[in-house]
């Protein structure tokens, strides 16, 4: 979705997919004006290498200035990340 601020059409949602590395983690970065005061994980959605996409909800995640560090179980080979901004 968008927001209007000041007269510009902002996202309120954004998805971010990554591809995890070897110990099932990868960095998220934050949108640009996003930050870990405003930024919240909606859900996740795994993907395993072969293409199979389930709902995670075991997950791991700390927010740092420059995204978050997320933290999944094994089996996937990436991750789409809907994160929420709020303020």
């Amino acid at each position: 979705g968008k927001a209007k601020i000041h007269g510009h059409d902002v996202p309120i949602s954004n998805a971010v997919t990554v591809e995890l590395n070897t110990d099932n983690a990868a960095n998220v970065f934050y949108p640009s004006g996003w930050n870990k005061e405003n930024t919240f994980i909606t859900s996740i959605k795994g993907i395993k290498a072969d293409g199979v996409m389930k709902p995670v909800t075991n997950y791991d995640a700390t927010y740092l200035d420059y995204g978050i560090y997320l933290g999944m179980p094994a089996g996937y080979a990436k991750a789409v990340v809907l994160l929420s901004k709020v303020g």
